[in-house]
């Protein structure tokens, strides 16, 4: 029987290259060249048998961040700069987690044990901070309070999303609908982000995970437009961001969700 608490699987972060292949290595030494006096985050990703990936490396930087793949003995580099990042998203579940980076052009997904999730967290503050321009101070909103009493799940994930973040401007709340196939979800709107947290499908979940979300973080300055979409023979809508280069990102909800969404179109529309 596989032994599913191997070190094996977990994320390093690399301070040491002498074991790397020279290629790496090499790769490695010209990246941190062209950044010159800023030491960055560099983390090593076993290869993802459940996925068939291959080994990956993430430089992360001050303003941008690099994913080293190998393939056929070639070492093939995307650059991401955080100004360019439309969204980012985070799915924690147990030996099967992702980070997710979206900059219109590129979709990168890279699968990652739990265990090791400080790591990746890291790699979003930094991102958020570089975006947002934001400084630090306690969250004293109390317009997540309503959570506590109907989802103290979704309250903890809301805290820790918005943690000494801004000043947060409304809320939408969506119960979870099994025959929608929509799971429980909080839409935030923020002076500068708009985040969306949303349980993870209990269907996908292991028995051995005891929680696990997505955390989706969008910069209020990436969105272009945006456009409600009405599906009334699911009685769904849709909440559709249009980004600066035209791609999209669109959030589900139930028409139960219609009387707590009345104003928050409105005020999304105030910040673009």
């Amino acid at each position: 029987m596989e032994n599913l608490f191997t070190t094996d699987t977990w994320t390093k972060k690399i301070t040491d290259f002498s074991g790397l292949s020279l290629d790496i290595q090499n790769k490695i030494d010209e990246i941190k060249n062209i950044h010159s006096n800023i030491r960055p985050l560099i983390l090593k990703i076993p290869f993802e048998k459940n996925h068939n990936l291959s080994e990956i490396f993430i430089l992360s930087f001050d303003s941008s961040l690099y994913i080293l793949e190998t393939l056929d003995k070639t070492v093939i580099t995307t650059e991401l700069k955080y100004n360019d990042i439309n969204y980012i998203e985070l799915t924690i579940i147990l030996l099967n987690s992702s980070l997710l980076i979206n900059n219109g052009l590129v979709n990168k997904k890279i699968y990652f044990n739990t265990a090791n999730e400080e790591y990746f967290h890291a790699i979003i503050k930094k991102i958020r901070n570089y975006q947002n321009n934001q400084y630090f101070k306690d969250l004293k909103s109390s317009k997540l309070d309503y959570l506590k009493d109907i989802n103290l799940k979704l309250f903890n994930y809301s805290k820790f999303a918005m943690k000494r973040r801004e000043d947060i401007i409304d809320t939408v709340y969506q119960s979870a609908n099994k025959k929608q196939n929509i799971e429980s979800n909080l839409t935030i709107l923020s002076t500068n982000e708009l985040v969306f947290i949303k349980e993870t499908d209990e269907l996908s979940k292991p028995d051995t995970s005891l929680y696990g979300g997505t955390w989706v973080y969008i910069p209020i300055k990436k969105i272009r437009n945006l456009k409600i979409e009405n599906n009334k023979n699911k009685f769904l809508f849709s909440l559709i961001l249009i980004f600066k280069d035209n791609t999209t990102y669109k959030i589900n909800y139930t028409y139960e969700a219609k009387s707590s969404f009345k104003e928050f179109d409105k005020e999304i529309k105030k910040l673009l």
